[in-house]
This record gives C-alpha cells, structure tokens and sequence, in this order.
C-alpha cells in the first residue's frame, strides 16, 4: 500500500512538473512572437509616419517575413531550416533560377530593424535547436575519433564549430550595429 501511495505521490509531482515545464515553454514562445509582433509594429508605424511607403519592397518582403516567423516560432529549427532546403533541391520543378537581388535599403530605421530581427531568429533557432546541435556535436565528435583511427582515411571537417559561427553571427551584428551607429553620428 505504501508503494502505491508512493507511486501516485511521484506521478503528481511528475504530472505538476510536466505542465510547469509545457508553460515555461509556452510564455518562452510567446516572448519571442512578441518581439516579431513589435518589429512588425515598427514597421507599420514608419508607414504611418510616412518614413516607408507601403507599397514597397522592403515594406512587403519585411512584413511577409515577420508573419512567417511569427507562425513558425515552436517549428523553426535547424531540422526545418534543412528540411525546407531539400524540399526546394528535390522539387520537380525541371529549370530554376535563383535570382540574386542586390538592394541597397538606405533608410537606417529598417537597417536597424533587420539587426533586431536576425538576432531574435537568431535566439529562436539556438532556444529550438540546441538539442540537436548538441547530439550533432555528439555524433561528428565520435566520427572524428573514428576517422582518426584509421590511418588511411583524410581528416575532413563533418560540420562547422556551431559556437564559432555563433560567435562570427554576433562580431557581424555588432559590427552592423557599430556601422549604424556612426551612420548616425555622421548625420547628427
């Protein structure tokens, strides 16, 4: 009997654990779509303001982007992002064409605004991603120390340094930030 009571006690505090997690990750989320929902609001207000015409590109391709990531915040990850790569690689579309458009936005306020956004995606990927990143690590690591063994085979590197790149993502932003900031001091 005091077994089964003990049972029950455990599978409680289990129970109340479980749903404290679920909305720790709920309000994490939320935290997140909000951000988007506050760069989308910025970008109306420059509208309304009349700093950005509605009409265009930036305004348009900005908006769209911002809406998908705010639907997409509990699914993006590294294994979407690669997914949604092999689905447009396989598609059965027989000629495409990957055009490189190269505009130059000279409006600060979106420059700004698109720092602010690459850097929450970018918290977004690394919150929903680490779990992969980790075992991906895991995997690569043993890999390598199989590689090694073997006299014959070249050392060839599986995957990149993920706190590397993280570390090259920030010195680009902080960069992007610090070219902003004396756009600024330039024009005051």
């Amino acid at each position: 009997m005091e077994f089964f009571i003990g049972v029950c006690v455990l599978l409680i505090v289990l129970y109340f654990a479980a749903q404290q997690i679920k909305l720790y990750n709920e309000i994490m989320l939320d935290k997140y779509r909000f951000r988007y929902f506050s760069l989308r609001d910025r970008l109306a207000l420059m509208v309304i303001n009349g700093d950005l015409e509605e009409d265009s590109w930036e305004y348009k391709k900005i908006v769209d982007t911002l809406n998908y990531h705010i639907k997409s915040v509990e699914t993006m990850s590294i294994d979407h992002i690669v997914s949604m790569i092999a689905k447009y690689h396989t598609s059965p579309e027989e000629q495409r064409t990957v055009r490189i458009i190269e505009k130059r936005v000279k409006n600060e306020a979106i420059l700004q605004l698109m720092v602010e956004f690459f850097s929450v995606t970018r918290q977004v990927l690394w919150r929903n991603s680490r779990t992969q990143i980790r075992a991906l690590k895991y995997v690569v690591g043993k890999s390598q120390r199989r590689q090694r063994r073997v006299a014959t085979v070249p050392e060839i590197g599986v995957m990149r340094n993920s706190k590397a790149a993280l570390k090259r993502i920030d010195g680009s932003l902080e960069s992007l930030s610090s070219s902003l900031s004396d756009v600024h001091a330039a024009a005051a």
